[in-house]
């Protein structure tokens, strides 16, 4: 008794246990083998009394070694036995010893069902302890290895654990500060600090999830680390302390700023332009919408420009494609330089650039705007060592006035743009319903010219040609009119221009020329026939081979046809337009300048 608890014990110490319970089973039994018989009745009483407690008693305290339990049991009960059975001829006494028997046997019993439940739950505390020492180490392991974390926080904020890279991040000490919670850490990483994030938007949202009962997971957390922005993901989930009165909380995090800086990159090719920066199309329409959004709330208006550059389209053809993107670039960062925080420039694609100025809504503001933005954008750029100066078209259409809605502005916009080239380009048109109108009318008058050949609603009329000198008919010009079942007697000047932009040029000014050179064919003599050519026609590499064949078909002598061309035509790919007018000449064919 006077040696200190063993925590383990080999097989001989078990056996000896058990011989030295034996020994003391057998000298408590040796006490009714010897006294029972011989001692009076009430003797006897106290005798049975006291080997029945100390038999229940022994077996019981000594369960935790049941071989030793066993031993002390059968030895005293045992002896107890021998004395009952020297005093066979007294009046029940083997009453008593069938009693004895059956309590001896109830004692074992009991003893080896404890001893197996109490080995069972050893070894449960074993395994229990064996499976926390894995998890301990994988822990540890899990914490050294990645750059995930655990916490955990008290009911009123502060840690009452947490990782060793989690201190090391937030220089917390327990010792230190043991009254600071989670999120003042977090928070006293950013003085001094100056990333361009605003941190008090996400430290609310975790301060909220903390005085909550939810679990949360995945809640991102911004925080400065050695001088650099770093992003943390907080999952959690509450636990509750035995006493049931608080709620802690328990959880884990991740430092996710490669996943942040993947998102941001992927949403900034979303929707902003690569090459200048700016909000692309996309981003634009977005921003666009709220403004309409807040407009219809009442908010105030604002002012859409669309912008094109004039011909961008001759500097990337002479220069190369990396000096136009060079140019795209300086333009985009002179828009931006102009511009508040609260407005918007976008690139649309190609040279086309839109700005959204909120809260412009009168006409002198957004004119002396444009004036200040055209001033700076036509600044001598150098490409390639050449000095080039960017111009550009505007049109402005406002909010609400010109529309409510994204579509709406941006067509408006788009149309007071079309009609500052169609009036010389480099100047700034504002959107009025006369637009829309002729947009209009252009669309229909599209679709009719589209028919119209199929129709028979086109024909000549000849204009005669007079020679001065000798007051005689030198020969007839060839003149296009459309009579429209739709729009009625429809002027050249309206629809030709109709007939350009819609690509259907080639194929009426081929319909035009073979009816003019049939009705040379009845003309008199030498009357020559002419007939327009547009711009746009010489565009067709084929265009020489096709007025021959045309020619050759109806049997009129080339020299009998004369071209008219305008001095535009020089504008076009100057090599590919005189080879062309050369072939024509060489053939016979008369050239006019109109």
């Amino acid at each position: 008794r006077q040696r200190p608890p063993r925590l383990l014990a080999s097989p001989k110490a078990i056996r000896r246990a058990a011989r030295h319970a034996g020994v003391l089973g057998l000298l408590w039994g040796s006490i009714p083998a010897l006294l029972f018989a011989s001692a009076p009745a009430p003797d006897q009483m106290m005798i049975l009394a006291i080997s029945c407690g100390m038999i229940c008693a022994g077996g019981f305290a000594l369960v935790t070694v049941p071989e030793a339990a066993l031993s002390y049991v059968l030895l005293l009960a045992g002896g107890s036995a021998v004395g009952l059975v020297r005093a066979l001829d007294q009046p029940g006494t083997a009453t008593l010893l069938v009693l004895l028997v059956t309590y001896g046997l109830v004692v074992i019993a009991s003893v080896r069902v404890m001893a197996r439940s109490y080995g069972s739950r050893l070894a449960a505390e074993a395994d229990a302890a064996h499976q926390q020492q894995i998890v301990g180490l994988l822990l540890r392991d899990f914490e050294e290895n990645t750059s995930d974390f655990l916490w955990e926080v008290s009911s009123e904020g502060t840690l009452r654990h947490s990782s060793n890279r989690l201190d090391q991040a937030l220089c917390y000490s327990r010792q230190d500060d043991p009254d600071l919670g989670l999120v003042e850490l977090i928070a006293r990483t950013h003085r001094g600090a100056s990333h361009g994030i605003d941190p008090s938007s996400h430290l609310r949202s975790l301060q909220v999830a903390l005085q909550g009962s939810q679990p949360f997971r995945d809640l991102p957390v911004p925080l400065v680390i050695g001088g650099q922005l770093r992003w943390w993901a907080l999952t959690a989930k509450p636990t509750w302390r035995l006493d049931q009165t608080r709620q802690d909380w328990r959880g884990v995090g991740v430092d996710i700023t490669h996943k942040k800086h993947a998102e941001d990159e992927m949403h900034r090719l979303a929707h902003f332009d690569v090459l200048t920066g700016l909000a692309n199309r996309r981003h634009f329409q977005h921003r666009l919408q709220q403004q309409c959004t807040l407009d219809s709330a009442g908010a105030g208006g604002a002012a859409l420009l669309c912008l094109d550059m004039d011909n961008f389209k001759r500097v990337n053809d002479a220069y190369g494609h990396g000096n136009g993107d060079l140019l795209l670039k300086t333009v985009a960062q002179r828009m931006a330089q102009q511009v508040r925080s609260r407005d918007l420039v976008a690139r649309l694609g190609g040279d086309e650039f839109a700005i959204l100025l909120d809260g412009a809504s009168s006409r002198s503001e957004v004119q002396v705007f444009c004036e200040r933005l055209v001033r700076a954008i036509e600044q001598p750029c150098a490409l390639s060592g050449l000095a080039i100066t960017p111009h550009l078209s505007i049109g402005v259409a406002f909010l609400p006035h010109d529309g409510n809605h994204v579509d709406a502005l941006l067509h408006h916009a788009d149309l007071a743009l079309y009609e500052a080239k169609q009036r010389g380009r480099g100047q700034v048109q504002f959107f009025s319903i006369e637009m829309d109108q002729r947009a209009h009318r252009r669309i229909a008058l599209e679709d009719g010219l589209r028919s119209a050949l199929a129709e028979g609603e086109l024909h000549l009329a000849f204009q005669p040609q007079w020679h001065l000198a000798s007051g005689r008919i030198a020969g007839l010009e060839a003149l296009l009119r459309w009579n429209s079942a739709r729009f009625g007697s429809v002027s050249p000047a309206e629809f030709i221009p109709v007939a350009e932009e819609a690509g259907l040029i080639r194929d009426i000014g081929l319909w035009v020329l073979e009816r003019a050179c049939q009705a040379a064919r009845q003309l008199p003599g030498d009357l020559v026939m002419s007939v327009n050519l547009s711009v746009c026609q010489f565009d067709d590499a084929l265009l020489a081979d096709k007025i021959l064949a045309v020619v050759e078909r109806c049997g009129l002598p080339p020299g009998r046809l004369e071209l008219e061309i305008t001095e535009s035509v020089f504008l076009q790919d100057t090599d590919d337009v005189m080879a062309t007018l050369h072939r024509l000449r060489h053939a016979g064919v008369r050239i006019a300048l109109d």
